[in-house]
């Protein structure tokens, strides 16, 4: 063999090495991906759930381009003609500002069959034990099995809701938070004065 069908062979199984390595890689995230599957599954339909009860489900997913608006024909809107000015009539004193209306949703109450609110959900398991829990444990309990990062955050912002309510207490020990029923709360405090 001469040097350079020695370097050429050198170098084809250096490369042969790198792609199987990078292909063992690709295997072992497709393989980490379809273990999350049935979890991002679950929490798909539970989010379409929401979303069904909460109101109209959009047309258009996130990636997917909504269609341009057709452009108007200029001889289409035609403005109308503009009327005399009359005299001016004596000012009405001005009306105070009206408060805002609350949100026909919250008023309404939840459809029969619906799923129940996360915030619900949390309330509901925090209520049902006796200490303070992390959001890790309480979105396991809630959904199941192994927990996303995504789950966790979407149960810590409901816990978060609770506390502005008033609904659930939250403290902290060093980094760590924990969330606590503010019912059951307050017995373990009224229990401890005891």
């Amino acid at each position: 063999m001469h040097a350079e069908e020695l370097s050429k062979s050198a170098v084809s199984a250096e490369l042969a090495t790198d792609i199987a390595a990078r292909l063992e890689a690709v295997q072992a995230r497709i393989a980490e991906i379809e273990e999350q599957l049935p979890a991002l599954r679950e929490t798909e339909a539970w989010l379409k759930g929401v979303l069904a009860a909460v109101g109209p489900e959009p047309t258009a997913g996130p990636t997917e381009a909504s269609p341009a608006p057709e452009p108007v024909a200029a001889e289409a809107v035609v403005p109308a003609p503009r009327r005399e000015a009359k005299p001016a009539k004596a000012a009405k004193p001005a009306r105070a500002p009206k408060a805002p209306k609350r949100k026909a949703a919250a008023k309404a109450p939840a459809a029969t069959g619906a799923t129940p609110s996360l915030p619900s959900r949390v309330l509901a398991f925090l209520s049902a034990k006796p200490g303070p829990q992390k959001p890790s444990e309480i979105a396991q309990e809630l959904f199941g099995g192994e927990v996303t990062t995504v789950q966790t955050n979407l149960t810590r912002g409901a816990a978060e809701a609770l506390v502005k309510r008033g609904q659930v207490e939250k403290a902290k020990q060093g980094a760590t938070v924990f969330y606590q029923a503010a019912d059951a709360a307050s017995e373990a405090g009224a229990a401890s004065t005891d």
